[in-house]
C-alpha cells in the first residue's frame, strides 16, 4: 500500500454519492484466519510482514486531518478545505478496509478508525450520526478511542444545511437540527478521551449544541432512539486541549436559555486543560456578563483566537483575566460596541497580566461604536512593558498613540506611536479602517504619524524588521510620492515597509 502525505491537491476522483455506511462498521473479525497462504502469488513482502510498530506508524498516517480553523475561515480557501474532507473520506475507507483484512490488522486499525467522529448537520449527515451513537451505546469499549470531534454545516459532497432547509422554524427543519445537536452532544459526553473539537453549531431558541452538552435535560437517563446512556460522564471534556467553535446565531433569537460564549468558556475553564481556544461568530447578548468562578485560572491556555465576533470588551477582558500564560492573542470584532457613560474606559486592561508571556497580539475591528458623555474618553494600555512581544497587528482603534479619544481620533494627533510600543517588537501591522473625518485630513494625519514612526524607530523599536500599513484605497489615498518617501524613510532604518491597499482584516490573521 503506497501512502503519501496530504498536500491539499485535488484528488482525481470523488467519493461515491451513495448513502454513507462509514459508521455501520462491523469491526469484529468475521472469518477464520487462512493458513499457509503466501502474501501474494509472487511471494513479495506485504503489509502483514511488517512488525506491529511499523504497521501502527502506517495506520497513524491514515488518521483524520484535523481542522484548526472555524468553518468561515477554512472555506476562504474552499479548494483546500474541500480536498481535506475528500482526503479524510479516503483515509476512513482505507482504515475500514484494513479492519476487514485480518485479525491482526483489525486489532491495530480499530483505534484509528474510531479516533475521529466527523460529520455535518445536514439531511445526509444525520444517519451516520445515528449509527455511531448506536455503535457507542452497544460497544462501550470503542468510546475510549475517540480523540477528535468535528462538525460542519456543509461537506465536500455538496450537502449543505442551508440547501436542506428553507426555514429553520418549520417543523421538519427544527426536528433535524434539534436531533442532530442532541445526539452529537451525547456522543461527546460519552467519550472520555477527546483531545480536540472543531464544531460549528446554531445557538438560538431550541437549536443548540452547547445547551445539550452543558445542560443535558435527561442526564444519565435513557434517550429516545439512543439507548441507555447511564455511562455518560458527569464531568465532560476533562482532557480537551484544543477547541475550535463557531456559532451561527441572530441576536433576535436569543432567550434566557441560550448558551452564549461567556457561558461556554466559563464552564470549560472549570475542568478542561485547554491550550488553544479558537472561536468565530460568537456574541453575548445585552445582559450581565457570565461570571468566571472565583480563583479559576487557566495556566495551560496559550493561544486564543476570536474572529468575526460581537463580544463586548468586558467579556474579552474577563477571559484575559482568567489566563496567566497567553502567548498568542487574536481578537477581531465584526462590530464593537462600547458604552462610555461612566467616565474613562481603558480598553482591555488585563492585557498587562501577560507582559512576560505574550508573543503575538492582534486586535482588529471592522466597526466600532462608542456611546459617550462629554466627560468620557477611552484609552489603550501601553505595550512598552510587554517584553516578549514580537508581533503586533492593530487597527487604529487600538494604536496606543494618544492619551485619550473623544469623538475624534485627532484630539492630540502629534503624540508619537513608537514610545508606547515594546522594544522587542519585530513585526508590526497597522490597519486604518475606521475613518472619522474626510479622506484628505485622514490621509495627512496618517502620513504625519508614519513619518514620525520612521524617525523614532532607531530609538524605540531597534528590533523592528517589517511594518505593514493597511487601508482601503479611497479612504486614505496616499499620493504616489508619499508612498515612495515612506518606503525610503523606513528602509534607511532597516525596516521593510509594505503598504496594503486592502481591508480584508481576516487575511492578516496568522492561522498557523
Amino acid at each position: 500500500m503506497a501512502l503519501t502525505k496530504w498536500t491539499g491537491e485535488h484528488h482525481p476522483r470523488s467519493p461515491p454519492l451513495q448513502n454513507d455506511t462509514t459508521w455501520e462498521f462491523d469491526t469484529k473479525y468475521p472469518f477464520k484466519t487462512a493458513t499457509n497462504i503466501p502474501a501474494n502469488q509472487n511471494g513479495a513482502p506485504s503489509l502483514l510482514d511488517l512488525p506491529d510498530e511499523l504497521i501502527l506508524w502506517v495506520i497513524s498516517e491514515l488518521r483524520a486531518i484535523r481542522l484548526d480553523q472555524p468553518q468561515s475561515l477554512a472555506f476562504k480557501n474552499k479548494h483546500k478545505e474541500t480536498n481535506r474532507q475528500y482526503e479524510n473520506f479516503y483515509r476512513r475507507s482505507a482504515l475500514y478496509a484494513l479492519c476487514l483484512t485480518s485479525k491482526r490488522l483489525n486489532r491495530l486499525a480499530v483505534p484509528a478508525l474510531y479516533d475521529a467522529v466527523v460529520g455535518s448537520t445536514t439531511n445526509y449527515g444525520i444517519n451516520p450520526l445515528r449509527l455511531i451513537l448506536r455503535t457507542f451505546t452497544d460497544r462501550e469499549e470503542l468510546r475510549c478511542h475517540v480523540r477528535y470531534v468535528e462538525n460542519l454545516l456543509e461537506d465536500c459532497l455538496g450537502n449543505r444545511l442551508s440547501n436542506d432547509l428553507d426555514d429553520l422554524e418549520d417543523s421538519v427543519g427544527a426536528e433535524l437540527v434539534t436531533e442532530y445537536f442532541a445526539k452529537l452532544a451525547w456522543i461527546v459526553r460519552m467519550c472520555p478521551n477527546i483531545l480536540q473539537m472543531s464544531v460549528i453549531s446554531i445557538e438560538s431558541n431550541n437549536f443548540t449544541f452547547w445547551g445539550h452538552l452543558l445542560d443535558p435535560i435527561d442526564d444519565g437517563q435513557e434517550e429516545q432512539d439512543g439507548g441507555n446512556l447511564l455511562g455518560a460522564p458527569k464531568q465532560i471534556l476533562r482532557k480537551l486541549k484544543k477547541l475550535t467553535l463557531q456559532t451561527n446565531v441572530s441576536e433576535r433569537y436569543f432567550n434566557d436559555h441560550t448558551i452564549d460564549f461567556d457561558r461556554i468558556y466559563s464552564e470549560l475553564l472549570k475542568f478542561s486543560p485547554l491550550t488553544e481556544l479558537r472561536a468565530s461568530g460568537v456574541c453575548v447578548p445585552y445582559r450581565p456578563i457570565s461570571s468566571i468562578p472565583s480563583g479559576t485560572t487557566m495556566e495551560s491556555l496559550q493561544r486564543i483566537e476570536i474572529t468575526q465576533c460581537t463580544l463586548p470588551l468586558e467579556s474579552v477582558d474577563k477571559l484575559l483575566s482568567a489566563c496567566n500564560n497567553i502567548h498568542h492573542f487574536f481578537c477581531h470584532w465584526a462590530h464593537l460596541h462600547c458604552e462610555m457613560s461612566k467616565g474613562p474606559v481603558i480598553l482591555l486592561p488585563n492585557l498587562q497580566r501577560h507582559n512576560r508571556t505574550m508573543e503575538t497580539l492582534c486586535l482588529m475591528a471592522n466597526v466600532g461604536i462608542f456611546r459617550s458623555t462629554s466627560g468620557s474618553w477611552v484609552s489603550f494600555p501601553s505595550l512598552c512593558q510587554m517584553t516578549t512581544l514580537k508581533e503586533a497587528k492593530l487597527c487604529n482603534l487600538f494604536i496606543p498613540d494618544m492619551e485619550c479619544r473623544k469623538r475624534s481620533p485627532f484630539d492630540n494627533p502629534t503624540v508619537p506611536i513608537a514610545p508606547e510600543l515594546t522594544p522587542s517588537l519585530e513585526h508590526l501591522t497597522i490597519s486604518y479602517n475606521m475613518p472619522y473625518i474626510n479622506a484628505e485630513v485622514w490621509r495627512d494625519s496618517v502620513l504625519e504619524k508614519m513619518q514620525r514612526l520612521a524617525a523614532d524607530c532607531t530609538q524605540y523599536l531597534p528590533r523592528l524588521q517589517t511594518l505593514a500599513i493597511q487601508y482601503e484605497e479611497g479612504v486614505i489615498s496616499l499620493r504616489a510620492g508619499d508612498d515612495e518617501d515612506l518606503v525610503r524613510r523606513f528602509r534607511e532604518k532597516g525596516v521593510q515597509l509594505n503598504i496594503v491597499k486592502d481591508l480584508d482584516v481576516l487575511a492578516t490573521l496568522d492561522q498557523d
